[in-house]
């Protein structure tokens, strides 16, 4: 049996990580060759993506030393939208059937892979090497095979290394060379042609309860190799550009799991003992609160400013926000038409508990595949006895919802639980925040 990679993504441009992670599971795994394959027009398309023929000429250029290394037009080729799952059989089909595909993907992808209706179909057709954003941690690996069961999956290990696609246009924005983050015939195309050196286009002004749409799509996956995600780079707002709800701001920005960071969950405990009195009185407060570390990734000491602004507006945890959880909390039971003011969810006893406990988890945050979110009221909830539940907005949502590619999740309120956030920094331009957050469900507004 023949062994043969498959790296697919944007490259929007092709990077050292990128060749980094080819190089690493050619070695790991004994392939015989690593096949690039630059998306040509994805489902979710995203701002500042340059046209699919020039990114397929940087992918040419950025390979061309490594004899090991081959670049395909398939998805460049393909008329219309171009599906990963499609490319994988078309592969499979050209190369023949003595030969394994092995699929390569970021870390962050294993998620969206999770909620992707054709899973088992799609694992079927390949094996999975996932390059994890930060260093290897071989429990990550039981982890992900826990997630997907039905896939083969394997750890690339690989030198942590943070560069990515949103940090390569950043630095030609900003006027910075990128020699050394890209491989230098790339370089030369992107300074000799003038790419990425004006701004992204703003997007068009959302409709009521639109959020502005943030590419990391749970739809069919358009998976990557890059561990920063590079189908799918949050890209962070201006500090005060974030759509409102309630009047008050939607904190957009995709935080970074990286690190793991665990919830720490407050109660008021007063614990009374009959020779010494009061002996322990810990975070006194009427409800459960969690606190909760965002983790903000910047790519840009741009970013970091914008970050800084937000803080600073919300100084003395004055000024509330929400905040969506960006994972699947409702599953549609079905499919949705368009003008939906009933969503039908598979049952997790929100009708009988959470519901009728206040305000706090009724606010959604639905994200459609094409990348609009609406931001919605739960009026009321009924256990359908038929192991669904049927959510009543306040506001029917103008678009189809797929029940396989739509994230339905909960939109938490929080104040800032900290007025100094902590920042880590790598190479002095970029930056992971840790900005812990007080999520306040009974401050929640009707």
């Amino acid at each position: 049996m023949r062994h043969i990679g498959v790296m697919g993504g944007a490259f929007n441009p092709i990077h050292t990580r990128h060749l980094m992670v080819a190089q690493r599971a050619l070695d790991l795994f004994q392939l015989e060759k690593v096949i690039f394959v630059p998306s040509g027009n994805p489902p979710h398309k995203k701002q500042d993506l340059l046209d699919k023929e020039i990114r397929f000429r940087m992918v040419v250029a950025g390979i061309a030393d490594n004899p090991r290394f081959e670049a395909s037009r398939l998805e460049v080729d393909r008329p219309g939208e171009s599906w990963t799952i499609d490319t994988l059989k078309e592969l499979q089909q050209a190369l023949g059937p003595d030969v394994r595909l092995s699929f390569i993907i970021g870390e962050d992808n294993i998620n969206v892979l999770r909620l992707y209706d054709r899973r088992a179909e799609f694992l079927s057709l390949c094996r999975l090497l996932v390059s994890p954003r930060g260093s290897a941690d071989p429990q990550a690996l039981d982890t992900w095979r826990q997630l997907l069961p039905e896939g083969e999956i394997e750890l690339i290990d690989c030198p942590v290394n943070a560069t990515s696609s949103t940090l390569v246009r950043t630095w030609v924005r900003n006027g910075q060379s990128v020699r050394y983050l890209v491989p230098a015939a790339v370089a030369d195309i992107i300074e000799s042609e003038g790419h990425y050196k004006q701004p992204p286009a703003a997007p068009a002004p959302a409709a009521v309860a639109t959020a502005t749409a943030v590419d990391s799509s749970t739809a069919a996956p358009a998976v990557t190799a890059d561990g920063t995600g590079d189908n799918g780079e949050a890209t962070t707002p201006a500090a005060e550009s974030f759509p409102l709800y309630r009047s008050l701001p939607v904190l957009t920005v995709v935080p970074d799991r990286a690190d793991g960071s665990p919830d720490d969950v407050e109660r008021g405990v007063l614990l009374l003992d009959s020779d010494t009195g009061a002996r322990a009185a810990d975070a006194r407060s009427t409800a459960p609160q969690v606190v909760r570390a965002f983790a903000w990734w910047n790519a840009s000491r741009a970013e970091v400013k914008a970050l800084r602004e937000f803080v600073n507006n919300r100084r003395g945890r004055a000024r509330p926000f929400w905040a969506p959880s960006w994972q699947q909390d409702f599953a549609l039971a079905s499919d949705h038409a368009p003008g939906a003011s009933v969503l039908v969810v598979r049952a997790r006893d929100y009708a009988a508990r959470v519901s009728p406990a206040g305000q706090g988890r009724r606010h959604l945050a639905v994200r459609t595949a094409a990348g609009a979110t609406y931001y919605r009221h739960v009026e009321g909830a009924v256990d359908n006895l038929n192991g669904t539940e049927s959510l009543t907005l306040d506001l029917a949502i103008p678009d189809a919802l797929a029940a396989a590619t739509t994230l339905t999740s909960s939109l938490r309120f929080y104040r800032l639980d900290t007025d100094e956030p902590r920042f880590e920094w790598s190479g002095g331009q970029f930056a992971t925040c840790s900005l812990p957050v007080r999520e306040l469900p009974s401050e929640a507004p009707a």
